[in-house]
């Protein structure tokens, strides 16, 4: 049996809340949904104090695996603000993209050049 992908299959680009991004990916992992976000971690020096925190790659911004559900259900998750895409339709985001981006990671899932 062939594994066929229906039009409303693939990967969309979502918008989020300001620092929404992790909000939003822990949401949708509760729910049982694939979403990516990439990250990497970041020093901060501020007042004599250094942190080491975690910090999406593209700052407001993750990509959803939709299929044939479509993508109703991302509105109900928190730190969601819209799919980016044109007027009738989102955008979808190449598969080669994202797997790029997953090449790039260590195993703990951070992003090195």
């Amino acid at each position: 049996m062939e594994n066929k992908q229906t039009s409303r299959d693939g990967w969309l680009c979502a918008y989020t809340a300001q620092r929404g991004e992790f909000l939003m990916v822990h949401d949708a992992e509760k729910l049982g949904r694939d979403i990516y976000c990439p990250w990497f971690f970041r020093t901060i020096r501020h007042a004599r104090k250094v942190q080491t925190v975690r910090r999406p790659l593209f700052p407001r911004y993750v990509f959803v695996k939709v299929n044939e559900d479509g993508w109703s259900w991302i509105r109900g998750i928190r730190g969601f603000e819209k799919l980016i895409g044109g007027a009738h339709a989102p955008w979808r985001v190449p598969a080669s993209f994202l797997s790029y981006l997953r090449q790039c990671e260590d195993a703990e899932g951070q992003i090195h050049s």
